[in-house]
C-alpha cells in the first residue's frame, strides 16, 4: 500500500482520563460559587479537563443574567486561561468555541452592569473566536442579537425596529425558538422606547398569546410586566396588578433576580400612581436592595432617583435628599449622563442648600429613564 493511502491516526479522548459528567457539573457549581475562591493551580487543573471546562462555561453562560458580576469575573478568567495556552484542550474547534462562549458571557454580563464599551469589546472577541468554529451561524447570530441590544441601550430605537425582523428570521431558520421570541420582545421594547406605547402594547399582547407558561416562563413574565405597566399608566390598576401577580409566579420559577427587581420597581410605580404611597415606597426600596445585591450600581442609582421623586411628592424632603446624595456619585462615576449635564449641577446645589429642586431631579430622572 503506498504511503499516500495509509490510515491517519487521529487523537482520541480516552488517551487521557477525563472527569465524568457528574464530576464536571459538581466542579462547575463549585466554580460558580461566589464564596469559593480558586487558586491559579486549581484553575489550571480544572481548565485542562475539557469536560470540566465545558461544564463551567455552560453554567457561567446560564448565570450571566442572574449574577452578572460573578459570571463576568469568572468567565474572564476562563477566557484569559484559554488565550494564554496554545494547546487545544479538545480535539477540534473546542478552544475557539469556548473562547467565544466565555467572551459572550462577559459581554452580556457587562451590558447588564451598564458597561457598554466593555460589552462591545467582548463582543468583538466573541465574534473573532466563533468565526473559527465548524458551525458558526448560531453563535454569530447570538452576537448579532447582543449588538442589537446595545443599539437599544443607546436609544437607537429606529435601528432596532428595522433590523430586528431580519435577525428574528435568522433565528427562525436556525430553529432557535427562544432567541426568535426574545428578538421580537426587544423590537416591542424599542417601539415603546420610541414613544409609541399603544403600538408596543399591541405587540406585547400578540407575543403573550404565543407564549406558553410552562415553556417560556421567563419571557412571558417579562411580557406581562410590560402589559401591566401600560395598564397601570392608563388607569387600569386592578388589571395591572393581576398581571404583575401572574408575572411574579412565573419569574419565581426561574433563577433571575434581576427581572424580579425590575418587577418590584414597576409595581412600585403603579402603586404610586394609584396613591398607595407607603406600599410604593417600600417596593422601590426592595428593588434597590435587590439591584445592589447583584452589583448593578447604575440600576441602583436610577431607582434611587425614582424613590427620591416619590418622596418629594409625599413631602419626605430629607429622605429624598439622602437618596439623591446616594445616587449622584454612581451617576458621575459611571458617566450615566453627558459631561456638564446641567440638571446634575442644579440638583447638587439645591440639595446642598437643603431645597431640592424637583424640576432638576425630574429632568435627570427622565434622561436616565430614556437610556434604560
Amino acid at each position: 500500500m503506498p504511503n499516500s493511502a495509509r490510515i491517519l491516526h487521529f487523537p482520541v479522548r480516552h488517551s487521557v482520563k477525563r472527569a465524568s459528567q457528574e464530576e464536571a457539573v459538581a466542579l462547575a457549581v463549585r466554580y460558580a460559587d461566589p464564596n469559593v475562591d480558586w487558586t491559579a493551580q486549581e484553575e489550571n487543573e480544572a481548565f485542562s479537563d475539557i469536560e470540566i471546562l465545558f461544564a463551567i462555561s455552560t453554567l457561567l453562560y446560564q448565570r450571566r443574567d442572574s449574577n452578572p458580576k460573578l459570571a463576568s469575573e469568572r468567565a474572564t478568567r476562563v477566557y484569559r486561561w484559554l488565550s494564554a495556552t496554545e494547546q487545544n484542550p479538545g480535539l477540534f474547534d473546542e478552544r475557539d468555541y469556548l473562547l467565544g462562549e466565555s467572551a459572550l458571557t462577559v459581554a452580556e454580563s457587562s451590558r447588564q452592569l451598564g458597561m457598554h464599551s466593555e460589552c462591545d469589546r467582548w463582543l468583538d472577541r466573541a465574534e473573532a473566536s466563533f468565526r473559527h468554529t465548524l458551525n458558526p451561524a448560531p453563535k454569530l447570530s447570538e452576537v448579532a442579537y447582543l449588538r442589537l441590544a446595545l443599539k437599544y441601550d443607546q436609544r437607537r430605537y429606529d435601528d432596532v425596529v428595522e433590523f430586528a425582523p431580519g435577525l428574528a428570521q435568522s433565528f427562525a431558520k436556525l430553529e432557535m425558538r427562544k432567541e426568535f421570541l426574545k428578538t421580537r420582545f426587544m423590537r416591542a421594547m424599542a417601539i415603546k422606547g420610541a414613544g409609541d406605547w399603544h403600538a408596543s402594547h399591541d405587540e406585547f399582547t400578540k407575543l403573550a398569546a404565543e407564549l406558553d407558561a410552562s415553556r417560556d416562563p421567563m419571557l412571558l413574565g417579562q411580557v406581562l410586566v410590560e402589559i401591566g405597566s401600560f395598564q397601570g399608566n392608563t388607569g387600569n390598576v386592578a388589571q395591572a396588578l393581576s398581571n404583575y401577580q401572574t408575572a411574579l409566579g412565573l419569574l419565581r420559577t426561574v433563577n433571575h433576580p434581576m427581572l424580579l427587581a425590575h418587577l418590584k420597581a414597576t409595581v412600585a410605580e403603579t402603586l404610586f400612581l394609584s396613591s398607595r404611597f407607603e406600599e410604593s415606597l417600600s417596593g422601590y426600596r426592595d428593588a434597590i436592595t435587590d439591584y445592589a445585591s447583584l452589583g448593578m450600581d447604575t440600576q441602583v442609582a436610577y431607582v434611587r432617583l425614582l424613590l427620591a421623586d416619590a418622596l418629594l411628592i409625599v413631602g419626605h424632603y430629607r429622605e429624598a435628599e439622602w437618596e439623591i446624595l446616594a445616587a449622584l456619585p454612581t451617576i458621575e462615576e459611571q458617566k450615566m449622563v453627558p459631561e456638564g449635564f446641567a440638571a446634575v449641577a442644579l440638583l447638587k446645589e439645591s440639595v446642598r442648600r437643603r431645597k431640592t429642586d424637583p424640576n432638576a431631579l425630574r429632568e435627570l430622572r427622565e434622561h436616565l429613564q430614556a437610556n434604560q
